[in-house]
């Protein structure tokens, strides 16, 4: 999924994903280097050209990013 703009600058932690929108965060893929890094803390910030790789309903999914 294409992170929104409130994701940029903020840990795993603090999206709450899992809590909110019942959605995991299995990984985060580089747009620049196509690098896919699998292995993160939750401290992990989501960055401008880093893709979150999430694995949950559609409509939760969708749900996050509105």
């Amino acid at each position: 999924m294409a992170p929104p703009n409130s994701f940029l600058g903020k840990s795993i932690r603090a999206l709450e994903l899992r809590r909110q929108y019942y959605i995991e965060v299995l990984g985060v893929k580089e747009s620049i280097t196509d690098e896919v890094k699998m292995m993160f803390r939750a401290g992990f910030i989501i960055k401008d050209g880093g893709i979150p790789v999430v694995f949950g309903k559609g409509k939760d999914i969708r749900e996050s990013t509105q």
